[in-house]
């Protein structure tokens, strides 16, 4: 087995830039977007018990034999990646509520929802949490169109980030803000103790929306943002002050 020159996990959110982050890392390092993403989904679903995941992600681990992986499933399993991997290090990518929100939905609305995409509308399910919430009158647009709740969106948004953030030692994670990718190789580097010039900053803004709906604009404003002020609004003031509503994204 080839010995890693560092152990590194990028666990943000969905359309935070986990597809970016994985592409900076190649074709130097050992790294990949989302590896084995059927067996790591069934994982999230399984609800096995913590001595279980915990052997399954060590023999995860020994398997892949990655310098980074990105994936954000991992962003459920950060309690036990922390404790079983103390070497590796963490990366947050994280992105404002409202241009995340709107990547959400524009990602899921060119999505298919053939047999072959059924697992990921199960973890949609999952994320979302499709049996706990259900659509007001105030967002009829998103069940109309067979999306989520505002309630699924942003706590999701919300559990994921601040799980991270309260769970990993201060000095093993990197936070960067999904804007911020691009200029952010020198951060990385020194954070992972690797020279700057090994990454590949051309791919620093992959994964980009085929189409956009713009479907945050036919929400009930009020509603919409009395959810932010809710779920995101802690983390929006500390990581993205500037950003107090919803603008032209």
């Amino acid at each position: 087995m080839n010995k890693r020159a560092f152990q590194a996990y990028c666990v943000g959110t969905q359309k935070s830039g986990t597809h970016s982050i994985a592409g900076i890392f190649q074709p130097q390092y050992r790294a990949a977007h989302e590896p084995e993403h059927y067996r790591l989904v069934q994982l999230c679903l399984a609800n096995q018990p913590q001595n279980q995941l915990n052997q399954q992600l060590k023999e995860r681990d020994q398997r892949l034999n990655l310098e980074l992986e990105s994936s954000n499933p991992l962003g459920f399993f950060v309690e036990n990646l922390v404790t079983e991997f103390p070497n590796a290090k963490f990366i947050l990518t994280i992105r404002d509520c409202y241009s995340w929100l709107d990547s959400c939905l524009n990602h899921q609305l060119n999505a298919q929802r053939s047999e072959d995409m059924a697992l990921w509308w199960r973890y949609r399910d999952f994320c979302f949490k499709k049996s706990l919430f259900q659509h007001t009158i105030s967002e009829k647009i998103l069940a109309e169109h067979k999306l989520y709740t505002l309630d699924g969106y942003l706590s999701y948004w919300q559990k994921i980030n601040q799980n991270v953030l309260a769970t990993v030692p201060p000095e093993r994670l990197l936070i960067i803000r999904t804007h911020e990718i691009e200029f952010s190789m020198a951060k990385i580097a020194q954070f992972l103790q690797i020279p700057v010039a090994t990454l590949n900053s051309s791919d620093s803004h992959l994964y980009r929306a085929a189409k956009k709906y713009h479907l945050l604009w036919q929400l009930d404003r009020d509603f919409f943002e009395q959810k932010v002020e809710h779920y995101c609004r802690a983390l929006m003031n500390q990581y993205f002050p500037d950003i107090q509503h919803l603008t032209m994204l």
